[in-house]
């Protein structure tokens, strides 16, 4: 006959064998996740710059060049020979690159208008006449990843102005400034899609226009220098 022991019984009989043994605490561990989102560093370079300045310097202007009477409209101006300068940045680590420039002679611009956006001031003269304006023109541009493994030498891309998250690509535009409207401009690979890279080139020229006699408030009777000066910002992206 099998015997059965009541289930107190046993219960107790448990309590007692458990409580009679020692038993080590479990071991524990911890897992700590580390890191950091680095936006990489870059460096400004361009021809002729001194510091944090690019200058570009006109050759000498005979006051014979300015047109006389008062017309202030894009076409009474006297266009001067461009200047190029290649400019380039450096990265250290793979970005996306865009950039706003803003007017900081933006109430000498002499001629005004629905296009003001891309004509930049160069001073005055005689008081509050104003010399006339100028224009930038981005084109030239390069995009490469010199720190990839394999290096990936700059390679020719287009370049975009625009005041929203959409914009066309094209291998040139002029520079509109962030005075009145937040313009921004950039590298792109195609519509819509900025170029990533370590390394970003491209041609700034700059063209002046000297505004008429009339609008200089009167005729040029002492040297006077072309005052231009604009600020570009420039933003990085992860990529």
């Amino acid at each position: 006959m099998i015997k059965k022991l009541p289930l107190t019984a046993l219960a107790g009989a448990l309590a007692l064998l458990i409580g009679g043994q020692a038993y080590a605490a479990f071991p524990t561990a911890n897992l700590k996740v580390t890191g950091s989102l680095e936006v990489p560093g870059c460096t400004i370079s361009a021809e002729g710059a001194t510091g944090d300045t690019v200058e570009y310097r006109t050759a000498n202007i005979n006051p014979n060049q300015i047109k006389p009477g008062s017309g202030s409209s894009a076409t009474d101006t006297t266009e001067l020979p461009g200047i190029g300068k290649t400019w380039t940045v450096t990265c250290t680590g793979r970005t996306y690159l865009t950039f706003k420039i803003n007017d900081e002679r933006n109430d000498t611009v002499s001629v005004p208008g629905i296009t003001n956006s891309t004509r930049f001031g160069l001073g005055n003269i005689n008081g509050t006449g104003k010399l006339g304006f100028y224009t930038v023109n981005m084109s030239d541009a390069k995009v490469g990843s010199l720190l990839a493994t394999p290096v990936v030498p700059p390679v020719t891309t287009n370049v975009f102005a625009t005041t929203t998250t959409t914009f066309t690509a094209s291998p040139t535009v002029l520079l509109n400034k962030n005075n009145s409207a937040t313009y921004q401009m950039g590298w792109a690979t195609a519509n819509n899609t900025l170029a990533a890279g370590d390394y970003f080139e491209a041609k700034l020229t700059v063209t002046p226009y000297l505004a008429t006699s009339g609008v200089m408030g009167g005729p040029v009777t002492a040297n006077v220098e072309l005052d231009g000066l604009a600020a570009l910002t420039f933003s990085l992206g992860l990529q």
